[in-house]
């Protein structure tokens, strides 16, 4: 009992880190930009970007524009039951350097992005769905997700003020 209340515990863990180091709005633009208003091309760039961070694992560079009060809240749906998390910003980044140092044979997929930005272009949401799949310890693990991105613009830097995921493993 206790080993699989463990493994369950790390896919709590482990898929909350995922959504958010893949989800593709935290910034690794370069920070002497200034932004007045955001525009569809300013977050695709950034999606890209992070995507380049996460792959390298480099969490610096994942966590760079999130808001230093950004609010993680993740749901994680598994058979053994469901999970929520709420991290700050520095949770997030100790969490996802552990993860990070467990797994191997990543695979990450974005899927049907939809991005709304505000009429005043001073913030915006991304909805997107994910598809990843992970060793662990020589076991496969496989999760999807719908993840909703809240940007806003605070003092002429786009940063990542929420971030919601709901995950289905």
């Amino acid at each position: 009992m206790f080993l699989k209340d463990k493994v369950f515990n790390f896919r709590v863990f482990f898929c909350a880190f995922l959504v958010l180091s893949v989800s593709g709005i935290v910034s690794c633009k370069d920070s002497s930009q200034t932004y007045v208003f955001i525009t569809e091309d300013d977050v695709e760039a950034i999606m890209l970007e992070v995507e380049i961070a996460t792959q390298n694992r480099d969490i610096d560079n994942v966590v760079k524009y999130m808001s230093p009060s950004v609010v993680i809240n993740i749901t994680v749906d598994a058979p053994q039951g469901t999970r929520k998390v709420r991290w700050s910003r520095q949770q997030y980044k100790k969490e996802t350097k552990k993860s990070w140092a467990m797994i191997s044979d990543y695979v990450y997929k974005r899927e049907n992005d939809k991005i709304s930005i505000s009429d005043d272009g001073q913030s915006a949401v991304v909805e997107s769905e994910v598809f990843e799949s992970m060793s662990v310890q020589g076991q496969t693990l496989k999760a999807e997700t719908h993840e909703k991105v809240f940007l806003e613009i605070i003092d002429g830097e786009l940063l990542v003020t929420q971030l919601d995921g709901y995950i289905k493993m």
